[in-house]
């Protein structure tokens, strides 16, 4: 069998579709394939996608949190949610970025449909 590149469009194009928001967290623990959610979301931080671009295999989405959201908070996890923000389509942890008033971030992510 093979996946053809209009089999992989339409995945990627229903996968693309689909993305709605991105959400950062405080939480540190690593990240696990079962897991549904954040361990600690900073509800402030739940944000449409600012961008999202897409090519032959990759999705590449932008989500930005602004100078007023979250301020004092240790941003150590971030997510990709779709299906109207109802689904977790990732988890990423790193070490803990402290977000001030004067600072913005832009998470930039993507996603690679690729033939294995």
């Amino acid at each position: 069998m093979v996946l053809t590149d209009n089999g992989r469009n339409r995945i990627r194009d229903a996968i693309n579709t689909d993305f709605s928001s991105g959400q950062t967290g405080t939480g540190t623990f690593p990240p696990e394939i079962s897991q549904t959610a954040l361990f600690f979301p900073i509800a402030a931080t739940l944000n449409a996608l600012s961008t999202k671009i897409v090519s032959a295999e990759t999705i590449t989405v932008t989500h930005v949190v602004t100078t007023g959201e979250g301020n004092s908070s240790y941003f150590s996890e971030w997510e990709i949610l779709g299906n109207s923000d109802a689904t977790d389509y990732n988890r990423i942890v790193r070490p803990g970025l402290l977000k001030t008033s004067n600072t913005q971030i832009t998470m930039i992510q993507s996603f690679n449909i690729e033939r294995i």
